[in-house]
């Protein structure tokens, strides 16, 4: 089977969702989701055809293909509360952040030394 590579749209928001990587998808029964640790695994199989008959003219075409992706979460990703949706062709996962789980800022200095 040859390979296709759809697009994936990953955000990451302020707000306690966090990484939601979005694609279009067929059946959910074509797509699966699997997770280690922080690594997150999305895979699907794509299977078109199409038929085009007309007076003198007859095709029949078929595109077949399969993928893998893997995005690497970041720290505080919680995957036990992952939610994920096939709406309208388009498969939508939801991982939301740990409690507590917000970015640090750090204060740079300017480097000159204190007499």
């Amino acid at each position: 089977m040859s390979g296709f590579n759809p697009t994936f749209d990953v955000a990451e928001t302020k707000m306690p969702t966090s990484s939601a990587p979005t694609y279009p998808a067929s059946s959910h029964r074509r797509s699966r989701i699997s997770a280690t640790g922080n690594r997150l695994q999305i895979s699907g199989k794509r299977e078109s055809t199409q038929e085009n008959k007309a007076e003198n003219v007859y095709t029949y075409e078929r595109q077949y293909g399969s993928f893998t992706r893997s995005f690497t979460l970041p720290e505080g990703a919680d995957l036990d509360h992952a939610k994920s949706e096939l709406k309208d062709g388009v498969l939508t996962l939801i991982v939301p952040k740990k409690p507590g789980a917000q970015a640090k800022k750090i204060a740079i200095s300017s480097g000159a030394n204190k007499s």
